[in-house]
């Protein structure tokens, strides 16, 4: 509904004046009598504001590309009237642009709203290409282009157009396939014409090299090289604009293939010594570790673990792998223990198990030993469903020291968060301390879960709120799982209030389309949502990268529940879709689940079920798990469960039974929802019209029960 004006700035023109804006502007705009160039290009700006002040509307949206490559006079005038409120702007910038122009300036400001974007992964990749290609393209291609672009769609053009070129990807019966290896412009062109023989032996040092701090960089490189290569285009910088590689990756991939056997062999030798006391980063350590130990050197395997450790916090696998790899684990057992962690962070439940069994806690630090054993613990229970087992494992551990009593106690709550026992857990929670880092975040988010399970919403909310705050205090490897689950609950939050809109504005924001996430409750409630919205076509592309995710790993947790979503969405876009398979598969899975996981299970399998006409089987079902549920303080859980059963049942014997049942327990509950379920619940139990209720839903944004409502 609105008219897109589009312009862009381009590096060729950026400093020509008004060349941005010119298609925007008329012909003779540019004509001047003022010989003073101060004076000419007020005078410019002036007409140029003028004439696009008036002829932009209201609904007219001016959309910049490459804002960062604005000519300076383009760049003013735009600024200035996003400033002063005439018009309204979409612009995209580099990321680490260090461009000065005015628009650059407006993210520095309170006038823009910034969103930065990550990388692309896997998903998104699929459904860009598909756009962009004649035709589909098959997985293994689409591997091998995400890790060729590193998820950079400006990247992923380049890489594109030249495979394409050279012919390695092609169409094979209407499927794009890469049947070579992929290359990019820069690759194609090394040695690119004109680099200084100094400045090729900086990129080749580079290429064997992890990303470097700046700083590193230059000092082992001097300033001269690394601005030649800058010059070239040969560099990036990450997004925190603090490390330094070369551009893209199948670059890197040509210059060492272009290295001689014994340059490398020197340069694996020289480097080491090179960089040895000028950097403590972990990648960069394992990398030259490597080396020293294929030369036959002796490493410090303290040092080594040390580095290792240091690498798994950051996030960074291979080097962990690397550097594990040649530490003695009989003689350094906290070895073991670090495998193992790679293999949980890595979905191999498996051989985690194994591996976390295989450590002996009583010849490891504190540190090492409450890690293996709340990850026994946690296996224990998310794998096996065995909460009673998880407690033996940690029983009388706790007594070893303050730290690991700790460090066990926080664990024992969030295991009992997810079981949904929240008396037991808030019980438990008096006189456990938790001051401060991961621990502290564990805590709050048990306690989250306990007051979300209690329909507690505000005190839910503020427990989440503070655990965003303290992310940014522990180490990067624990960020992420943990704020999928502070968000899981922030969404929960709003969607119980009666606040879809809220609700859908952050699942946008922290998942869009196609990310993946461990934690398979975001994506099922983010899904929940889309379809409570009237929105099940969004709802599949919510739970679609969950569920090819669950199934690659050997422990598809969260399988069942976004399987059963994903069938429901699909029903809702055709009704003619079988969902006997969906039915079986949720009802096997619902057996072995116990909890919040189990009772989101079970109604979503009646949704299922109610849709086929066989409620009758669900309600039984239904009502066991809602006494279930509020035998542990589940208070949530169970009304949910119990207006469910209402719902499905077309003789409304079940919501006479429950009605007062639900308007108790509402008594107690925030927000415009549960009091309109309770009163729904009612009215199906009285016989009476449904009408009046479904415009109270709609009201809220929840057209899916609205429309149930009517139907009715």
């Amino acid at each position: 509904g609105v008219t897109v004006r589009w312009m862009r700035g381009l590096d060729a023109t950026s400093s020509v004046p008004l060349a941005a804006l010119a298609p925007l502007l008329p012909a003779d705009i540019a004509t001047t009598d003022h010989a003073d160039p101060e004076l000419a290009r007020a005078e410019l700006f002036r007409r140029a504001y003028d004439h696009l002040e008036r002829s932009i509307g209201p609904s007219d949206v001016v959309y910049v590309d490459d804002a960062h490559l604005l000519d300076e006079l383009s760049g003013g005038v735009i600024a200035a009237l996003v400033t002063a409120g005439a018009i309204r702007a979409v612009m995209s910038l580099r990321a680490g642009s260090d461009s000065a122009n005015a628009v650059a300036g407006l993210v520095r400001s309170d006038v823009a709203e910034t969103v930065t974007l990550g990388p692309l992964d896997e998903t998104d990749l699929d459904v860009v290409l598909y756009r962009v290609l004649p035709g589909p393209i098959d997985d293994a291609s689409v591997r091998r282009l995400a890790a060729a672009s590193v998820g950079r769609p400006g990247l992923l053009r380049d890489v594109v157009e030249s495979s394409q070129a050279t012919g390695a990807l092609v169409s094979i019966d209407g499927v794009w396939q890469l049947v070579s290896d992929p290359t990019s412009s820069r690759s194609a062109q090394w040695p690119p014409e004109g680099l200084s023989d100094a400045a090729i032996d900086g990129t080749q040092q580079l290429s064997l090299l992890p990303p470097l701090a700046v700083d590193d960089a230059i000092r082992l490189l001097g300033d001269d090289v690394v601005d030649e290569l800058d010059r070239a285009k040969l560099l990036a910088v990450d997004d925190a604009g603090d490390r330094l590689t070369l551009a893209d990756p199948l670059l890197i991939g040509r210059v060492v293939s272009s290295i001689g056997p014994l340059r490398r062999r020197r340069l694996e030798r020289d480097l080491p010594n090179a960089l040895d006391g000028l950097t403590r980063d972990p990648a960069v350590g394992a990398r030259l570790v490597t080396w020293r130990v294929e030369q036959g050197a002796e490493v410090d395997q303290a040092r080594a673990l040390e580095l290792a450790w240091s690498a798994l916090f950051a996030g960074d696998f291979a080097s962990a792998d690397a550097l594990v790899a040649v530490v003695d684990a009989e003689r350094h057992p906290a070895a073991t223990a670090l495998s193992a962690e790679l293999a949980f962070g890595r979905s191999q439940w498996d051989l985690a198990q194994e591996r976390f069994a295989a450590v002996p806690v009583d010849d490891v630090d504190d540190l090492v030993a409450a890690l293996v054993l709340r990850r026994r613990a946690s296996v224990a229970f998310e794998q096996f469903g065995d909460l009673t087992q998880a407690d033996r494992i940690m029983d009388g551990a706790d007594r070893r020291s303050p730290f690991v009593a700790r460090a066990l106690a926080t664990r024992r709550l969030s295991l009992l968060a997810l079981a949904g026992r929240y008396d037991d857990l808030l019980a438990a929670s008096v006189g456990v301390e938790a001051p401060s880092g991961v621990a502290r975040i564990e805590l709050l988010i048990s306690l989250a879960t306990a007051s979300l399970g209690r329909l507690e919403l505000d005190d839910a909310m503020i427990a989440c709120e503070e655990s965003l705050d303290l992310l940014s205090t522990v180490p990067t490897v624990w960020r992420a799982a943990s704020r999928d689950g502070i968000v899981t609950l922030q969404c929960t939050v709003h969607y119980q209030r009666g606040d879809l809109a809220a609700a859908t504005a952050l699942v946008r924001r922290e998942l869009p389309v196609g990310r993946r996430t461990a934690l398979g409750f975001l994506p099922a409630i983010a899904a929940e949502i889309e379809l409570e919205s009237g929105r099940p076509r969004s709802a599949r592309e919510m739970v679609r990268a969950s569920v090819s995710t669950s199934r690659r790993t050997d422990f598809p947790q969260y399988l069942g529940l976004c399987e059963s979503i994903d069938a429901r969405a699909r029903h809702e876009l055709d009704g003619a879709v079988a969902l006997d398979g969906a039915i079986d598969a949720a009802e096997e899975a619902s057996r072995s689940a116990i909890g919040l996981l189990g009772w989101r299970l079970r109604v979503s399998w009646g949704d299922l079920l109610h849709r086929v006409g066989r409620w009758s089987e669900a309600v039984p079902v239904l009502l066991a798990s809602a006494d279930d549920a509020g035998a542990v303080g589940a208070r949530l859980a169970e009304a949910d469960l119990l207006t469910k059963a209402a719902t499905i049942d077309h003789t409304g014997e079940t919501a006479e039974r429950v009605a007062s049942r639900v308007a108790d327990l509402v008594d107690r509950f925030e927000g415009a929802f549960w009091p309109l379920r309770a009163d729904e619940t009612r009215a199906r139990a009285g016989r009476e019209p449904l009408a009046e209720i479904a415009d109270r839903y709609e009201a809220l944004g929840f057209h899916a029960r609205a429309a149930a409502c009517r139907r009715h």
